[in-house]
């Protein structure tokens, strides 16, 4: 926690009006020379698959009164795309994060201060469609949402509804200091009915909801039972929050569902269902797919590389090897870092001399790739090339090696880290200097 355009014809409106947004984040982020990135997250540990459960959580129908907040959106307000925003507090001051994932699972992520005085963010914040899941506690319009990362408060713009309650654990604090409490009382029970709700809402909001509440072997089950079928809804926000609401439940008897669901017709849903997979239920995946998958490492479409090559990398399987392998002699320098990453996550030692080679190529996105793919192959072997890294002339190679060693755990870098942190000018390389010696340091 994952959100980007439904049809071209809103990629190109969505895209239009972010451009606008990169130029002023480009002047307020130099202004503070603060340059923000994103990489993949570490793969998670492989899923024990859950036995049937023989007392499946019974539902416990709740009616829905969603709670809306009018005044935050225009009635009258044009548009629709679809898309999903993050906003919550850094260093005590509110960002704005837009996601829109323009393919094969990459978050294109702009980071803003948010001023309630500015035009800079009101045409999209007021855009009918659009998603805000709260990280923290953030005013917004003279509202306070104060949320449980847990279980983050969730809302979406509902044209001629205003801003509607989805899901989430929170309290939100209106302009006259009254606060409500939501979400405290929710269970996986409570939202198992509503995932075949007639209202697309509450559709969305059960489909969400149970991603972040499923914790118990029982839950899990109950919320599989629901999820998988949810994965052919109608609707492309249900198909997707479902796809990533199983990601985080992680259980391969959802792997064929989610390989189905590479080719829907949506790219985002698509890509959704790559980085459930990638959480681990990948390795159930038969050797259909993953021939398939292969040769999908051939096709024309770059976001069809990339689902494949990502999804190779996370399962394990030993078909996948060789031709991950031979996708190293791509002549695209994105798509060898992304095998390059791959190789690592699949965790076969016979990648280790390959990617301490890449880790001096002259492309910095596979020098990248390749510092990330050392840090989940996880041999020490590769510390002291990790170490040299860190001076790196390329911002985007330090980040990945420091996360690399962090992931490594070898003590002899904690002192290069702490001169690295010394130097470093950059928000998010600080952010993983630091993360990776709070890992050492354990």
């Amino acid at each position: 926690m994952n959100h980007y355009s439904c049809s071209p014809t809103s990629r190109i409106s969505l895209m239009t009006i972010l451009s606008s947004m990169v130029a002023l984040c480009l002047l307020i982020t130099s202004c503070a020379n603060t340059v923000y990135r994103t990489t993949t997250a570490p793969p998670q540990p492989s899923p024990t698959p859950i036995p049937p459960s023989p007392t499946p959580i019974s539902p416990s129908p709740s009616p829905i009164s969603p709670y809306i907040i009018s005044e935050i959106m225009p009635v009258d307000a044009e548009g629709g795309d679809e898309i999903r925003v993050w906003v919550g507090s850094f260093a005590g001051t509110s960002l704005l994060m837009i996601n829109t994932h323009p393919g094969a699972g990459f978050r294109a992520m702009l980071m803003v201060p948010i001023n309630n005085q500015s035009s800079m963010y009101d045409p999209l914040w007021t855009y009918p469609g659009v998603e805000h899941l709260y990280d923290g506690k953030v005013n917004n319009y003279g509202y306070v949402f104060d949320s449980d990362p847990e279980y983050p408060l969730t809302f979406k713009l509902v044209k001629d509804m205003g801003y509607v309650y989805l899901c989430g654990r929170g309290t939100v604090t209106d302009k006259d200091g009254k606060s409500t409490r939501l979400g405290f009382e929710d269970t996986v029970a409570t939202w198992l009915p509503l995932i075949a709700s007639p209202e697309q809402i509450h559709r969305e909001g059960a489909a969400e909801a149970l991603g972040w509440l499923a914790k118990s072997d029982m839950e899990k089950e109950s919320a599989l039972s629901v999820l998988i079928p949810a994965l052919k809804d109608s609707s492309m926000p249900v198909r997707r929050d479902a796809a990533e609401a199983l990601g985080k439940i992680n259980d391969v008897r959802a792997a064929t569902p989610l390989f189905d669901l590479l080719s829907d017709q949506n790219a985002w849903v698509a890509d959704v269902a790559t980085e459930a997979l990638q959480s681990g239920s990948a390795i159930g995946l038969n050797e259909k797919h993953i021939s398939s998958l292969i040769t999908n490492l051939a096709s024309p479409d770059k976001d069809t590389q990339l689902r494949a090559i990502r999804i190779l990398g996370a399962s394990k399987n030993s078909l996948a090897f060789q031709p991950l392998t031979d996708a190293l002699n791509n002549d695209n320098p994105d798509l060898k870092a992304e095998v390059a990453t791959a190789l690592g996550v699949f965790g076969d030692q016979r990648s280790l001399s390959l990617l301490m080679g890449l880790l001096k190529d002259t492309s910095p996105a596979i020098r990248s790739g390749a510092a990330r793919g050392l840090g989940y192959l996880g041999s020490k072997d590769a510390v002291s090339a990790l170490i040299n890294a860190l001076s790196d002339e390329e911002l985007d190679v330090r980040v990945s090696s420091a996360g690399a060693l962090g992931i490594l755990r070898d003590s002899s870098a904690i002192l290069p880290l702490e001169n690295a942190l010394a130097k470093a000018e950059y928000t998010n390389e600080k952010d993983a200097i630091n993360k990776a010696l709070e890992l050492l340091k354990q």
